[in-house]
């Protein structure tokens, strides 16, 4: 079973992945609103995946991938953005992002994160 944070604090524009999510029977998923919240269940639950808004209530998104690699390096992140690929790209640069998803994530878009998830696994 894949444990599966999902970060935000305004969870309506993200029902399309939610749902994608919650149909897989083989996937917990937790919903969080801070990345404080995010990182001390990080330390008791260790995820297989957080998916983080761009902006959280605490931290930018990016910032809580940083903090994240200190919990647990092998935590792998899908973080949310309105920047261009290549301004994304720069941004992230290595911190092991495994996706960038559009500020409106679609059901395809939970799809091939997890196929990307399944594929590194």
């Amino acid at each position: 079973m894949s444990h599966i944070f999902i970060v935000t604090s305004e969870k309506n524009g993200l029902n399309d992945l939610i749902s994608a999510l919650t149909l897989k029977t083989d996937i917990k998923s937790v919903c969080v609103e801070s990345g404080r919240q995010a990182l001390e269940a990080a330390v008791k639950l260790s995820p297989d995946l957080v998916i983080i808004d761009e902006q959280l209530k605490d931290m930018s998104g990016l910032e809580l991938v940083q903090r994240l690699i200190s919990v647990n390096a092998f935590i792998n992140t899908a973080v949310i953005s309105s920047l261009s690929d290549e301004d994304f790209h720069e941004a992230s640069e290595g911190l092991g992002v495994l996706m960038k998803l559009s500020p409106k994530p679609a059901k395809s878009d939970a799809a091939e994160l997890l196929e990307k998830l399944e594929s590194i696994s």
